[in-house]
This record gives C-alpha cells, sequence and structure tokens, in this order.
C-alpha cells in the first residue's frame, strides 16, 4: 500500500486546524494475501481510534480516495 501523494493530499503526520478538511489517497496492490478489506481509521491527540469507513474489496488493484473532516 502507498498513499497518494501531491496537491490536495495529505499523505504524512501533519499538524491541521479543528474541522479542516482533508483528501487522504491510497493505492494497494495484491501480493500473497487476497485483498478482502479497506479499513479508513482516525486518532486524535494519541486516543484510540474509530473508523471512519470500512469497505468489502476485492482484485489485483485497488486506489481509494477518502475525504476525512478533522474534528471541531
Amino acid at each position: 500500500m502507498s498513499f497518494r501523494t501531491g496537491s490536495g493530499y495529505t499523505s504524512g503526520n501533519d499538524t491541521v486546524p479543528p474541522a479542516d478538511t482533508l483528501l487522504i489517497g491510497v493505492v494497494i496492490d495484491k501480493t500473497e494475501d487476497p485483498l478482502i478489506a479497506l479499513n479508513v481509521s482516525v486518532a486524535y491527540d494519541g486516543a484510540g481510534s474509530s473508523t471512519v469507513e470500512n469497505l468489502s474489496i476485492s482484485g489485483e488493484h485497488v486506489e481509494h480516495d477518502q475525504q476525512v473532516i478533522t474534528r471541531a
């Protein structure tokens, strides 16, 4: 799995303001194990994570963009 980079994408640790809109993109290529699920989760200030989206996926190659709005 690799993160999309470039204009508009957030792809690493960054400090953002409250209620900011982030675009996160991933590119996933099958290796040994089948692609079956994609879980997008967020965590703030070292707290536990919470799921934003959980998708069933399949195939040899998956690309997914997810918009995340940070907490207010």
